[in-house]
């Protein structure tokens, strides 16, 4: 099994993967070990445009990015190990249950929010005080460690 990127998704799913002995786990990553920079949530922002993002950008437009440079967005994406989660801030975000509806009624059968979260809840151990009561959306169990910093 080859699991490529080693962000907080892909390092989730090589190590359930590597417990299964029958497998041989590949996990690839196209940066470098983090730095004590990327291990600080405060440094986040200096690490943008580095050798360690991608540098990726979205296209130009009139309506959103305005008063940026060519109102062209940058797109940190972090190529080291931790992925993107070393250049925001650690920053937890699952996504918008509409998009994950959408895309179900596109045809993405599996897709739906609410087929999604039970995959949500088995990789997350949420120690925040109050999200963890509500153990519809939220678990403790999983192996990726999301606590509030504030």
């Amino acid at each position: 099994m080859v699991t490529v990127g080693a962000g907080s998704a892909g390092a989730v799913v090589a190590n359930r993967l590597s417990e299964n002995s029958d497998f041989q786990v590949l996990l690839l990553e196209a940066g470098g070990d983090e730095t004590r920079f990327t291990d600080t949530p405060a440094f986040s922002l200096s690490l943008i445009g580095t050798e360690i993002d991608w540098n990726y950008t979205v296209d130009s437009s009139s309506k959103y990015c305005l008063g940026a440079r060519g109102k062209t967005c940058i797109y940190p994406r972090g190529k080291i190990l931790g992925g993107s989660s070393a250049m925001n801030g650690m920053t937890y975000v699952r996504g918008n249950k509409r998009d994950y509806d959408e895309w179900a009624e596109m045809g993405n059968y599996g897709w739906s929010f609410e087929d999604v979260l039970p995959y949500f809840k088995k990789s997350e151990d949420n120690r925040n005080l109050t999200f963890p009561k509500d153990k519809r959306f939220h678990s403790t169990n999983g192996e990726l460690t999301v606590f509030r910093y504030i």
